[in-house]
């Protein structure tokens, strides 16, 4: 049940992300690889690395900039 939880809020960070990406001006090859790889580590049930890409995204994209969304 722990890991539901935890990979429930993964994704759903990772698709506030994807859904933020989608709407910036821009988003870099870069962004494109961080989120793929931030969604192959959700298949693959690492949590950690998919929360890890979840964060690198938002270090570069912070909610509220423009053009973050």
């Amino acid at each position: 049940m722990r890991n539901r939880t935890k990979m429930l809020k993964v994704f759903g960070v990772l698709l506030a992300i994807s859904l933020a990406a989608g709407c910036s001006d821009a988003p870099t090859p870069q962004d494109r690889v961080t989120l793929h790889s931030g969604y192959q580590a959700l298949n693959q049930r690492d949590y950690d690395g998919a929360m890890s890409a979840a964060e690198k995204f938002l270090r570069n994209h912070p909610p509220g900039v423009p053009g973050s969304g």
